[in-house]
């Protein structure tokens, strides 16, 4: 390798990056459009007195909001929609000054009645919108990972032998 074709190489560093182009931007207009997001109607959204503009995932929305309601229950959408912005504004009210805003839906199945109910966690989150105003989404909640639980027992036997090896140390100076 020739050193002075390394050294223009390194001195190239403080030069401007070249200026990059976006092609495409998914945006959340688009997300709407393709059915991604379910945009919540402005009327509910200040009827809750929530500032933003909300709108919740298609997973969610099918899991919470649109399953079909037996005819012996007196449900609906717009009533579940109630429901889950009733818990995301209380969320909100409990947690001041989040970007993520946890909230617990217990769902019952429609077709059976009878099975136990089972909680849906989901997260109503603050961003960036398409036009750099804030909005919110809500969605799963991602499952918190595990990778830390081996390490933590490691840890903790590693302890566990070095705090033996100190009192047999201890025991054995005196």
């Amino acid at each position: 390798m020739n050193p002075e074709r390394c050294d223009r190489r390194i001195n190239t560093a403080d030069a401007a990056p070249p200026r990059l182009t976006i092609a495409h931007m998914y945006t959340r207009a688009d997300a709407i459009t393709d059915r991604l997001l379910v945009e919540v109607p402005p009327s509910l959204i200040r009827l809750h007195r929530l500032p933003w503009p909300v709108a919740v995932t298609a997973q969610a929305w099918a899991d919470v909001i649109a399953w079909p309601t037996a005819p012996q229950r007196h449900e609906s959408e717009e009533g579940r929609l109630f429901d889950v912005l009733v818990m995301a504004k209380t969320s909100i009210e409990l947690r001041q000054s989040q970007m993520d805003y946890p909230l617990t839906i217990w769902r019952v199945p429609p077709a059976k009645p009878a099975h136990p109910r089972r909680p849906v966690r989901l997260v109503l989150s603050l961003h960036e919108g398409d036009h750099g105003e804030t909005v919110a989404t809500i969605a799963h909640r991602p499952r918190p990972s595990r990778w830390w639980l081996p390490h933590l027992y490691a840890a903790a036997g590693t302890v566990v032998v070095m705090a033996l090896g100190l009192a047999l140390s201890v025991l054995i100076n005196h």
